[in-house]
């Protein structure tokens, strides 16, 4: 049913598209748009190369939707210049999903993903993973620490649905590839609201 409401669209022979319509069935319905973005946050970006004098950039997270109201995680990069005025970066025309890494068989809720290194920024979207998340990651707001060694690291809480219920889970990254979800645990980790902190900056 599915095929036929697209099927004069596809550039194909009725004779390919009988052998291969259980596929192209499979394959349509998995498009997911997530170019409905909300809820920012932005931290100091780590690449601060290739900038003018007195110049920063910055990078903003959102939570984004698409079909089925699934909340994931994008990312913008922009400019600060000595004027404190902000110029968003160019934003690629494509987007692509990590690399799962770390993933027990039935897990709920603690992996890593990756994404390559010559990746853009506005290309990475983490999307839901673990069984906690299915129905989505909802409102994660990066936090820069600065480690006793110069060293910074990123963390973010956000909240995992999962159709039925939340969990609180947190996002720990040191460069904007690499990133490593767990759950939160204690007497506080039951509902929305947590979030973490650090001192106030200034530029």
């Amino acid at each position: 049913k599915g095929l036929t409401k697209v099927e004069p669209a596809l550039a194909m022979s009725k004779a390919w598209l009988g052998e291969k319509q259980s596929v192209q069935f499979v394959l349509i319905p998995s498009e997911v748009s997530c170019l409905m973005a909300f809820n920012p946050s932005v931290v100091l970006y780590p690449k601060q190369n290739d900038l003018n004098k007195g110049d920063i950039r910055v990078v903003f997270c959102f939570r984004a939707t698409g079909e089925g109201h699934i909340s994931s995680i994008i990312f913008r990069s922009a400019i600060i210049d000595k004027h404190n005025d902000i110029y968003l970066e160019p934003i690629s025309r494509f987007a692509a999903t990590p690399a799962v890494n770390n993933c027990p068989a039935n897990f709920d809720s603690n992996y890593d993903v990756s994404f390559p290194a010559n990746q853009l920024i506005s290309e990475r979207v983490i999307f839901p993973v673990s069984s906690n998340e299915s129905n989505g990651m909802e409102d994660a707001r990066f936090v820069r620490f600065q480690n006793d060694d110069g060293t910074n690291i990123y963390y973010a809480t956000y909240t995992a649905y999962n159709g039925f219920s939340i969990r609180p889970q947190i996002i720990e990254t040191k460069d904007f590839h690499n990133f490593k979800m767990s759950k939160l645990h204690g007497a506080f980790a039951k509902d929305k609201g947590n979030k973490v902190m650090s001192a106030p900056e200034s530029r």
